[in-house]
């Protein structure tokens, strides 16, 4: 291939500038965009959107705070002081900024489920004892457009934690550890597994990914059984990846046989979760 066929050619005098997209057709690519990117890019919010909204009637309600929710979409002197009562006498122990939008919402739709979980965003707080994998996590969630919080801490004393939020309704909280319970020591293990499983009791939706090697977790068949025995559920999982050449090239050297990647997990799914 020569060299002139492989550049894009300029623009002959004669021949005119391709005309910018209006601002108004949201629909059509930028210049320096594929055709298909934009409606790509509006089907997946689309889909995105409609997976939100399924089901989010059945949402439910916290107690305490969609109350004043309540109170703040029917009374601005409520609204404004984050109250609980729409006398604005009582305020509430979080910061009132976080239920403002929940409020307007009420205001305008009313107050039911829906319109509370319509603008929520889900939030992820994140902590490992590693800098890098902090900083992985937060460029992770930067990516996928979320919003997350990582801090140093290790996962024990975060999931206790959790557990010591007795006010707190758990149905849309869950609690995610890859690869972190096979490097904790035995006495870690053993905090660890009684306050997941309370905080699956309270309706937290619980998921560990482990490796699939039983020399790596020689503690997994007793938390499969207390995972099962809890209403949850225990998987291995396969998948046939290409890998790429350089690492391929690795495990030929190194004598390994990678057939794909693969897991082994237990999971405990509640309330609006499952839907």
């Amino acid at each position: 291939m020569s060299l002139s066929s492989a550049l894009p050619l300029p623009l002959s005098a004669d021949e005119p500038a391709p005309r910018p997209r209006p601002r108004w057709a949201i629909w059509r690519s930028p210049a320096d965009q594929p055709a298909w990117a934009r409606p790509a890019l509006l089907g997946i919010a689309a889909v995105a959107a409609l997976l939100y909204a399924r089901n989010i009637a059945q949402a439910g309600l916290a107690p305490f705070y969609s109350v004043a929710v309540k109170s703040m979409s029917v009374s601005w002197k409520a609204f404004f002081y984050g109250a609980f009562d729409p006398g604005a006498t009582i305020t509430i122990d979080k910061l009132a900024g976080s239920f403002l939008p929940q409020a307007l919402s009420a205001r305008i739709f009313g107050f039911h489920p829906w319109s509370l979980a319509l603008p929520r965003r889900a939030r992820i707080q994140g902590v490992d004892m590693n800098s890098w994998a902090l900083g992985e996590a937060e460029w992770t969630w930067r990516h996928f457009g979320l919003e997350g919080r990582a801090r140093r801490g290790d996962l024990v004393s975060a999931v206790e934690a959790l557990r010591e939020r007795r006010g707190d309704r758990l149905d849309r909280t869950g609690v995610i550890a890859a690869w972190s319970v096979n490097e904790l020591p035995r006495p870690s293990q053993d905090r660890l597994l009684p306050a997941l499983l309370e905080l699956g009791r309270r309706g937290a939706c619980i998921l560990l990914v482990e490796p699939l090697s039983h020399l790596a977790t020689p503690w997994w068949g007793l938390w499969e059984s207390a995972f099962l025995a809890a209403g949850g559920r225990a998987d291995e999982w396969k998948f046939a990846v290409e890998f790429p050449r350089h690492l391929a090239a690795l495990d030929e050297a190194a004598g390994f046989q990678r057939e794909g990647l693969g897991g082994k997990t237990l999971a405990i799914i509640n309330g609006a979760m499952r839907q």
